[in-house]
């Protein structure tokens, strides 16, 4: 997952940054106020690396940490993520592995809703060959424990 800290964002940058709003269920907009915000860190060097949001089957092999898969799923149902699992896949400057970083939490606990449905494909990956060579709940491990 992508580096995570409590920043402090000024007055300043939100008064000058339209962008810089949510939107309820209802389409309310909300600005975002100034003070401590969670902020995500970009996944590369935006010089250097580059960052892909799909990766072909066939090429699925080249993730140095495709078993991640297996082991962002139990945690997805844990809290509840409603989405589909989402990842980016990052390439090092003169590397030809990827790398896949799993992003957007934004569903777990079903978003606003605060509740848990009980949907088998909640917080599955839509390319399912990246749970191929699944055979129980041993492949989950050492995550379950």
């Amino acid at each position: 997952m992508p580096e995570v800290a409590v920043i402090e964002v000024p007055a300043l940058i939100i008064g000058n940054a339209p962008g810089l709003q949510m939107e309820t269920e209802d389409r309310e907009v909300i600005r975002c106020a100034p003070g401590k915000h969670l902020a995500v860190r970009y996944v590369g060097d935006v010089w250097k690396d580059r960052v892909f949001d799909y990766m072909p089957k066939a090429m699925f092999r080249r993730i140095s940490n495709h078993t991640d898969f297996l082991r962002i799923l139990p945690f997805d149902k844990w809290v509840g993520n409603c989405d589909n699992r989402q990842a980016v896949y990052v390439s090092r400057a003169g590397q030809r592995q990827y790398q896949a970083v799993f992003i957007d939490l934004h569903d777990c606990f079903d978003g606003a809703k605060w509740q848990f449905p009980d949907e088998a494909s909640m917080g599955t990956h839509s390319a399912k060959h990246v749970y191929e060579g699944v055979t129980g709940s041993i492949s989950f491990e050492p995550m379950l424990n």
